[in-house]
């Protein structure tokens, strides 16, 4: 089971995951073991996947947690 942690930094580290995150979460969070709330579902509904591959890309790879 992913905490949430690993999600955020997934979801930074892989533009895939990310846009599978933003179209469907509760699919997308279901796969790695985390039950979503609906207030889990609407805050990402929220997201752009662009703006958090920007954010990413921002900080840079030597800059990840993992």
């Amino acid at each position: 089971m992913a905490d949430f942690q690993t999600i955020v930094g997934k979801a930074l580290s892989d533009a895939k995951f990310c846009r599978e995150l933003v179209a469907n979460p509760e699919k997308t969070l279901r796969s790695q073991g985390i039950e979503p709330t609906k207030e889990m579902i609407d805050a990402l509904k929220g997201l752009d996947a662009n703006a958090v591959q920007k954010l990413a890309a921002a900080f840079g790879k030597e800059q990840a947690a993992f």
